[in-house]
């Protein structure tokens, strides 16, 4: 992402469930066509900027970096594995190159702002520095130069590391060209994950947005109608839409270390899990969808609004709407759950569903119930569904008016 961020999703549950035809050539399995319906699952567009046609990864430590070794040899691995040219591939990013690490001779600082870690690359960058490589323009604008800080050292932009993002990519432009960077503070690791896995997989989803989107112009368009999905996740780039649940990071065999999974729009068109590279011995894609009978307008700064499909509710007020539930083969009953995304407080909304588990074809019913109004007077929500311990996710958004 470029600043992180964090999503919601949208979900229903209920009890209405079609009667199931017979299949004489699997006898009982119900003969739904799979997925019973076509959801509308976006897809994220490109805007007018351009990807980056190969990709030099120049990663940056700071002196005693413990972690220095595992991102050089996880970077290392990562230019031959299938995951970069199948995922970056699919939007037109060229082949991943290791550029020779740089390693700053000058204590980490205890706090760095934005501009100043522009500073910092730009006099590494003035042609005095041959330990930083190359500096004309075609180099610059091909690297993505990853500076990774300590555990004592506060990132200050749109917020506060650790607090506010676990990570980003900018862009800025330099005399010789437009630089590309990407900034890892350290923060502490993904449940059940180590610290080394989690540096890596947030490396990785950095360095596929900032490819993908390496001016903050590219890959980071999605139609209003499904602006539910950046807002329950937190950003609109590939690596934002499938970075919520710990099941969109997994440990890719020719890495060796934790990466994480990365949206696509063709398996998300052809209702296939979204989220590439598929862990071996994945099974079936499968969702809980809500519906979504309304027009939702969020109001931004200076009279701006965006208006997108969900659910309008009136204070203190409630609706029932249908979840419908697909998968791409015969499954067991998945279990369906709905939660409020987003932090703090309690939240504005409450979720009860008719029934909390069906399969492919079923249809649920979830009442919502407006408690209070966000000063955005729009909440985003989640649907979750879970089976066998692997959690599929559908954002959704409630417009709560006076």
């Amino acid at each position: 992402m470029k600043w992180c961020a964090v999503i919601v999703l949208v979900c229903a549950c209920g009890d209405n469930r079609a009667a199931p035809d017979a299949r004489p050539d699997v006898p009982g399995i119900d003969a739904f066509t799979y997925p019973a319906f076509a959801p509308p699952i976006p897809q994220v567009r490109k805007g007018i900027g351009h990807v980056m046609p190969a990709v030099r990864v120049v990663p940056i430590f700071y002196p005693g970096d413990a972690m220095r070794t595992d991102m050089v040899s996880g970077l290392g691995k990562l230019q031959t594995a299938q995951q970069w040219s199948l995922i970056a591939g699919e939007y037109g990013v060229g082949p991943f190159t290791l550029g020779t690490p740089i390693d700053l001779t000058t204590a980490a600082p205890t706090a760095i702002t934005d501009d100043q870690i522009r500073l910092l690359l730009a006099s590494g960058l003035d042609g005095t520095h041959p330990e930083w490589g190359p500096t004309d323009a075609a180099t610059i604008e091909s690297t993505i130069y990853t500076i990774y800080f300590p555990t004592t050292t506060t990132v200050t932009g749109p917020g506060t590391s650790c607090v506010n993002f676990a990570a980003y990519h900018n862009t800025a432009t330099q005399t010789q060209g437009h630089m590309i960077y990407a900034v890892m503070p350290r923060c502490g690791p993904l449940s059940g994950h180590t610290a080394v896995d989690t540096l890596f997989a947030i490396t990785t989803h950095e360095l596929y947005e900032a490819a993908t989107d390496p001016h903050l112009d590219a890959y980071t368009i999605i139609g209003s109608e499904y602006y539910a999905w950046p807002l329950a996740m937190g950003g609109i780039e590939v690596g934002d839409m499938c970075a919520f649940l710990g099941d969109n990071y997994f440990t890719d065999p020719e890495v060796g270390y934790l990466t994480q999974r990365i949206w696509s729009n063709h398996a998300a068109s052809a209702f296939h899990d979204p989220c590439l590279p598929i862990p071996s011995g994945q099974g079936p894609y499968f969702a809980a969808v809500p519906e979504t009978p309304d027009l939702v307008t969020l109001a931004f700064g200076g009279g701006q609004t965006l208006t997108m499909d969900g659910v309008n509710i009136p204070l203190l007020g409630r609706k029932t709407i249908k979840v419908r539930l697909a998968s791409e083969a015969p499954l067991a009953d998945w279990t369906v759950a709905a939660i409020r995304m987003g932090r703090g407080g309690a939240s504005p909304l409450a979720f009860q569903l008719d029934r909390t588990s069906g399969h492919n074809g079923d249809t649920l019913l979830l009442t919502i119930t407006a408690l209070s109004q966000p000063a955005s007077k729009v909440q985003p929500f989640a649907l979750i569904s879970t089976l066998d311990g692997r959690n599929t996710i559908w954002a959704g958004v409630v417009g709560i008016t006076p």
